[in-house]
């Protein structure tokens, strides 16, 4: 972090991490990001850090650093009655000692800077690495030969064909209504100008436990980017979708974002109001008229929404689908209209599963186009 980070400017985010858990060993990973132009130099200097830590111990500070990082995370692993439990079954299904924490935490006080250098020179061979750069390599300002070896991988993705429209007059129907929906909140035009937007609100979780209360922030960026950011019980944690990968961070620290976390990220991009409401702008899409004032979305993978208008006003009232996983639909409902900027939005949502309301939320606040960037809405 802070050569290639702070002294050489490369990357925002750089890190490393490894994946072993309690049964079977894991992968050592060194991941960042950089502008294309510097990918080649990037990639080397991560390769000088490697290059030092087989070479040289590290520093008392380093040592201290990465100590208390360890040790004082053990806090967050018990920290509600739920965390105890859980991490307590782990221990014993995978029949660790008893005695298990008190000597990790033992051990981890008592490794010296002589240890690190002798467990990275056993086990992390530079020659062994394989290097995955992604990115256009016409942008690179060295080309990754200078490095070595090079094997490319076409990943061009092919542009979406036009979802087909089954039925003209039922896609003319459905979008009449979403027109409609666009004018009472302000406008076609306002809506398609927004490029960014900040929605902060108090959610209530309601399980057989008993209420959750969250405060949280969810900013969005066009045309793809999400991060909401939550203040839970446990601490806090940061979610950040690209709409491709991502990234989230806990108490016990910043890790990618799970293949199921990432699918749900997703299907909520994709479920995003502003992005309904314009569904008929999007040729990936089928668009087409439902029962009772409502239309029927669905994407390209095959996940469907129904958004419901109220016939009075024509602002949807309604939005009903199946998340990923679950065996009942969702019911989420839209009251409690206010203007912001000239554009009306929704104040009050709740959701509803096979008959009972599991969470609502209230929004304190919603800001659009303040110039929110990618590196506000992606760094850790």
């Amino acid at each position: 972090m802070s050569q290639i980070r702070t002294k050489l400017g490369y990357a925002y985010s750089i890190g490393a991490g490894w994946g072993a858990a309690y049964d079977h060993p894991g992968t050592f990973r060194i991941v960042g990001s950089t502008k294309s132009a510097t990918t080649t130099e990037t990639i080397a200097a991560i390769r000088a850090e490697v290059d030092k830590m087989r070479a040289t111990e590290v520093t008392e500070q380093e040592l201290a650093t990465a100590k208390d990082s360890v040790l004082n995370g053990f806090v967050f692993f018990f920290d509600s009655p739920v965390k105890t439990l859980n991490r307590t079954l782990t221990y014993e299904y995978f029949e660790y000692p008893k005695d298990f924490l008190a000597q990790y935490q033992k051990e981890i006080a008592g490794v010296t800077r002589a240890d690190v250098l002798r467990v990275f020179r056993e086990h992390i061979q530079p020659n062994d690495l394989t290097i995955v750069a992604v990115g256009n390599p016409k942008d690179f300002g060295k080309p990754l030969s200078t490095l070595g070896k090079v094997e490319t991988i076409d990943l061009t993705i092919p542009e979406p064909k036009p979802a087909a429209q089954a039925d003209p007059a039922s896609f003319g129907r459905a979008r009449g209504l979403l027109e409609r929906a666009r004018q009472a909140m302000g406008g076609t035009d306002k809506l398609m100008a927004i490029k960014d937007s900040t929605q902060s609100s108090h959610v209530i979780l309601n399980t057989p436990g008993g209420d959750i209360k969250i405060v949280q922030r969810s900013l969005f960026l066009a045309p793809s980017y999400i991060r909401q950011e939550q203040e839970v019980p446990g601490g806090r944690v940061i979610a950040f979708t690209d709409g491709t990968s991502g990234w989230q961070t806990t108490p016990e620290g910043l890790a990618p974002m799970p293949a199921d976390v990432l699918k749900q990220a997703q299907d909520e991009l994709s479920r995003r109001l502003m992005h309904l409401m314009l569904a008929d702008q999007d040729a990936s899409l089928t668009v087409e008229a439902g029962e009772k004032n409502s239309v029927r979305i669905v994407r390209l993978s095959g996940e469907a929404v129904r958004i419901e208008f109220d016939e009075t006003t024509g602002l949807p009232v309604r939005e009903f689908y199946r998340a990923a996983g679950e065996p009942a639909e969702v019911i989420q409902t839209f009251v409690d209209w206010r203007d912001v900027d000239g554009i009306k939005m929704p104040y009050r949502i709740t959701f509803e599963q096979g008959g009972k309301k599991v969470a609502g939320a209230v929004v304190d606040e919603y800001r659009f186009n303040t110039g929110v960037t990618a590196e506000d809405v992606s760094r850790p």
